[in-house]
C-alpha cells in the first residue's frame, strides 16, 4: 500500500512540475508580449507626432 501511494505521488509530482514549468514559460512570454506591445504603441505615437 505504501509503495503504491509513493509511486502515485512520484508520477503526479512529475506531471505537476512539468505543468509548473509550462506556466512559468507562459508567464515569461506574456510579459514579453506586453512589453513589446507597449514599445510598439510608444513608437507609433512618436511616428504620428513626427508626421504632423
Amino acid at each position: 500500500m505504501y509503495y503504491k501511494w509513493q509511486d502515485q505521488l512520484l508520477a503526479d509530482g512529475a506531471q505537476y512540475l512539468s505543468r509548473a514549468k509550462f506556466d512559468h514559460a507562459r508567464e515569461r512570454l506574456e510579459l514579453k508580449k506586453r512589453r513589446l506591445k507597449e514599445t510598439f504603441g510608444k513608437l507609433t505615437i512618436e511616428l504620428k507626432k513626427n508626421d504632423l
